[in-house]
C-alpha cells in the first residue's frame, strides 16, 4: 500500500491546483503510517500547500471514536457496525488488517483471504509458467508479449489459484507500533522470484551483494513516504544501470503456495558449464 501513496498524492495535488485550493485535508490517523507518508509526499510535491489532518487534530484514533464524536455533535454516520476487516486493494494485491485479531498466535479465518485460494484447495498438479524479461522488465508471459500491467494482472489470477503470495506478518510501523497484517500479492512474489533467477546468471557477485542492501534501503524509503527524495531517484538510476543485462527467460512452477524455479536462460549469462571452465578434475584409479 505504501507504493500507492505517491501516485495518490500527485493526483491530489494536481486537483487541488486545478481548483485553486490552498489546503489539502486527509483522513489519516496519528497512529498509522499514512499520516507521515501522505503528509511527507504533499510537502515534497507542493511545499506551499497547507496540510490538514482533522482526525489527528480531533484526537480520533479509531472508528469507535469517530462514531462517538458524530453522535455527540449530531453528525450523520453511515453505520454503527464496524467491519471485521479493513481491506486495501490495488494492482499489486491486497493489504488486510483484522480488527479483532489481538493474538499473534491466532490463525486468520479462512475468509480473510480474497485473492488467493486456501492451500488445501489449490490444484495438486503444479502450474508451469514462463516469464521473459528485457532489461529487468517483464515483457512476455508464456510466450505472449503483453504489457507489464497485464502480466501482473494475469499472475495475480494464476498465482492466486495456486495459493502463492500469502504473507502473515507483524509489521513495525514508522511510529514504532507493531501491527499484524495480511498481504496477498501473488504477482509480486512470482516476479521477484523470477527476476532474482535472471539476476543470478547475469550479474556479477559484487553487484548482487551490493544490490541487496540498496534494495532494502529503497523499500524503507518507500515505506516511510520518502518517494520524492533525490536519494530514491538516484537509486532508480543505479537499478536501471545494473538491469541493462537482466534479459532472459525463467521457467517456474506454482503449487500449493510454493514457487519453484526450474530453469533460467539469458543471452548475457555469466554462467560457465563445468566442462568449459579452466580447471578440470578427472577420477583416477590407484593400483597397489
Amino acid at each position: 500500500s505504501a507504493l500507492s501513496r505517491p501516485l495518490i498524492v500527485e493526483e491530489l495535488v494536481q486537483i487541488a491546483d486545478d481548483e485553486g485550493c490552498e489546503y489539502i485535508a486527509h483522513g489519516s490517523r496519528g497512529i498509522g503510517n499514512d499520516m507521515l507518508r501522505i503528509t511527507n509526499c504533499i510537502r515534497a510535491v507542493a511545499p506551499s500547500m497547507k496540510v490538514l489532518t482533522p482526525l489527528v487534530e480531533l484526537g480520533l484514533r479509531s472508528p469507535k471514536d469517530d462514531l462517538e464524536y458524530a453522535k455527540k455533535n449530531g453528525l450523520k454516520y453511515e453505520s454503527e457496525k464496524q467491519t471485521v476487516y479493513n481491506v486495501e486493494q490495488n494492482l499489486w494485491g491486497n493489504n488486510i488488517q483484522l480488527r479483532d485479531m489481538k493474538d499473534t498466535w491466532e490463525e486468520p479465518p479462512k475468509d480473510t483471504y480474497i485473492l488467493t485460494s486456501p492451500p488445501d484447495e489449490a490444484p495438486v498438479k503444479p502450474i508451469p509458467i514462463e516469464i521473459d524479461f528485457r532489461q529487468g522488465i517483464p515483457v512476455r508471459l508464456d510466450g505472449e508479449e503483453i504489457s507489464p500491467v497485464q502480466i501482473i494482472e494475469e499472475l495475480n489470477k494464476i498465482g492466486g489459484r495456486a495459493s502463492v503470495g500469502r504473507f502473515d506478518v507483524v509489521e513495525n510501523r514508522i511510529s514504532g507500533l507493531k501491527t499484524r497484517e495480511i498481504y496477498e500479492s501473488p504477482a509480486a512474489a512470482i516476479l521477484l522470484t523470477a527476476h532474482r533467477a535472471i539476476e543470478s546468471i547475469t550479474l556479477e557477485r559484487e553487484v548482487l551483494h551490493f544490490k541487496e542492501s540498496l534494495s532494502q534501503r529503497y523499500a524503507d524509503l518507500v515505506y516511510e513516504g520518502k518517494w520524492f527524495l533525490s536519494v530514491r531517484q538516484g537509486l532508480d538510476a543505479f537499478f536501471s544501470k545494473i538491469n541493462e543485462n537482466v534479459t532472459g527467460t525463467v521457467r517456474l512452477t506454482l503449487c500449493r503456495g510454493a514457487i519453484s524455479v526450474t530453469g533460467r536462460k539469458s543471452p548475457h549469462s555469466l554462467f560457465e558449464p563445468p566442462q568449459e571452465r579452466g580447471t578440470t578434475i578427472s577420477p583416477i584409479k590407484l593400483v597397489k
